[in-house]
């Protein structure tokens, strides 16, 4: 809903990860790639796609299991921001 209403307005075409206070390793590494020092996203496109591997912070890896479009995993308290035109 968020995205559609996005759309709706005209004036967002891209997005960015927006990471919550205390994330965890595997937010930490998607926000290096997305969020405020990374490089946005189309509105459309998934952030995260099905299968791909995140390397934390602390070395970890997690294989994604669904295409994602605002969180990184299950319980994530992440979310995402519009970049207006």
């Amino acid at each position: 809903g968020q995205i559609d209403t996005w759309k709706q307005t005209g004036l967002v075409k891209r997005k960015r990860f927006l990471k919550a206070p205390g994330a965890c390793q595997y937010c930490e590494a998607v926000d290096k790639m997305f969020g405020a020092k990374g490089e946005s996203i189309a509105i459309d496109d998934p952030m995260i796609r099905k299968g791909q591997k995140i390397v934390g912070t602390d070395g970890d890896t997690m294989t994604v299991g669904l295409d994602s479009s605002g969180t990184v995993h299950p319980n994530c308290r992440c979310d995402i921001i519009a970049e207006l035109d």
